[in-house]
């Protein structure tokens, strides 16, 4: 397990929330792990839409179901389906990345 340094998640933090996409290409699982670990009461749960939906995608692009996303995001299923429903082909976008990067 790498370290991951704060001024690296403070860097992937700002692009989620400026609405950037491609951020499924450069994250590894530690850096994801991290990201939710230190920034959850600074971005996810203070309501940030564009990190729950980042969140979202890359957990359902991993092969996630619902209710486990609903479970460890803390937020309702309806909730979670309707941001799958919404960011359908961004996620098949983030599901063609990961495979990508697991070939490699």
């Amino acid at each position: 397990m790498s370290v991951i340094t704060r001024e690296e998640l403070d860097a992937i933090r700002i692009r989620i929330y400026n609405g950037e996409s491609d951020l499924i290409s450069i994250l590894t699982p530690d850096m994801f792990f991290a990201m939710m670990a230190n920034n959850y009461n600074d971005g996810f749960a203070a309501g940030k839409d564009s990190a729950k939906k980042e969140y979202v995608c890359m957990l359902v692009a991993s092969g996630m179901c619902v209710s486990e996303i609903s479970i460890i995001l803390n937020i309702k299923v309806d909730v979670v389906e309707e941001i799958i429903e919404m960011k359908k082909a961004h996620i098949e976008k983030c599901i063609k990345k990961l495979e990508r990067r697991r070939s490699k």
